[in-house]
């Protein structure tokens, strides 16, 4: 993951302010999502096409805090092509193409300071049988 700063144009001004491997193996289609002030929450598949989920520190001007602040392997069979909006408060979903190729949402509860309850609130098939994104 890398950090740069965008004028009110639109031009990038500054490159690379800093940079952050999250996975030293692969990380595939991760998706960004602000949790709050200077936490944000990744979501991605692993080498392996499992389900990560992982929470960082970027302050306002770009600097990431070089390590993560939590972690959770959401599907460890496979989680591919995963999507993270907020529900409500901190209560997020992931839809997912998961094993058997079908389709699930599943929901989590990630605190303000990054924290990853590993407890999943739930999770449902909603298309089975080899759905595609």
């Amino acid at each position: 993951m890398r950090t740069f700063s965008v004028d009110s144009d639109g031009n990038v001004v500054v490159w690379n302010i800093d940079e952050f491997e999250f996975d030293t193996n692969s990380a595939s289609l991760p998706q960004i999502i602000n949790i709050s002030g200077d936490i944000y929450a990744i979501t991605y598949s692993d080498a392996n096409s499992d389900g990560i989920l992982i929470t960082v520190n970027i302050d306002s001007s770009g600097a990431i805090s070089g390590s993560t602040i939590d972690s959770l392997e959401f599907d460890t069979t496979q989680g591919k092509y995963p999507k993270i909006i907020n529900v409500s408060g901190d209560i997020y979903a992931i839809t997912y193409e998961g094993p058997n190729d079908d389709i699930y949402v599943s929901s989590f509860q990630i605190e303000s300071d990054g924290s990853i309850n590993t407890t999943i609130v739930d999770t449902y098939n909603l298309a089975a049988s080899n759905s595609f994104f």
